[in-house]
């Protein structure tokens, strides 16, 4: 048990972008943007090694255009990607922005990106279908390992 001000101070809002390929496997990394008030990580919270996760601290965990442009230098195109790709996204503002997104892209890295219908990725995105649930029990079990590791003191002054 731990006490708190509030139920807050227990949670983390987190988005996590892993990428699954057609033929099954998923992508050499996955993207984690972990919301903070700061906007940063803590010192005193050092974060576990994971050379497959490129984790981000920002004050809110919904992805803005930086976080997406981000996601797509880092996890996209790295450096064994495929030279071509067929992106099938939801219709979060960043991702409707194609633009963006090929800017992003280093040169002579093709992207086709197709959106979703707002309201339909639960029934359309192959990775709400057939993945979410038992990665989503996995991110369970890494905030888990958060709050049990991180402990956040609470000081009051009566």
């Amino acid at each position: 048990f731990r006490l708190c001000q509030s139920s807050n101070a227990t949670t983390r809002s987190i988005t996590v972008l892993p990428m699954l390929f057609l033929d099954g496997t998923l992508g050499p990394f996955s993207y984690v943007l972990v919301g903070e008030t700061t906007g940063q990580f803590p010192r005193f919270r050092p974060l576990p090694n994971t050379p497959n996760l490129i984790v981000r601290a920002a004050k809110s965990h919904m992805m803005t255009r930086a976080h997406m442009e981000d996601w797509i230098r880092t996890c996209v195109a790295h450096p064994n990607a495929p030279s071509r790709y067929l992106m099938i996204l939801d219709s979060w503002p960043s991702f409707r922005n194609h633009d963006a997104i090929r800017a992003a892209l280093p040169p002579g890295m093709d992207v086709e990106v197709m959106n979703l219908p707002p309201g339909t990725t639960g029934q359309r995105q192959p990775l709400d279908l057939h993945f979410n649930g038992p990665f989503k029990a996995m991110v369970r079990l890494f905030s888990l390992y958060h709050r049990s590791n991180h402990v956040v003191t609470v000081t009051h002054n009566y």
